[in-house]
């Protein structure tokens, strides 16, 4: 909630845990672990902190560059694996 206020601005609330992505090639730098909540909030993101920008997509709106495997994490969401 505290990440997601710092990056888009939004307050949210947590729906539930999603799922925990693992992986040593997730990110090139490190052995990264992301645990992914769903969440709903209201309002408009603006993106802050270290976000470069913020926006509000649906499965067909994606922009075609998403960092790391977060497309994979996304389709996963949008295709109901949960």
């Amino acid at each position: 909630m505290r990440e997601a206020l710092e990056e888009t601005s939004l307050k949210v609330d947590l729906v539930r845990q999603f799922h925990v992505y693992s992986s040593p090639d997730r990110d090139a730098r490190l052995h990264a672990i992301a645990t992914v909540f769903i969440a709903s909030a209201g309002g408009t993101p603006i993106a802050a902190d270290d976000a470069k920008d913020a926006g509000i997509f649906t499965k067909e709106t994606l922009p075609d560059e998403i960092a790391f495997d977060h497309r994979r994490i996304l389709d996963d969401y949008f295709n109901n694996r949960y």
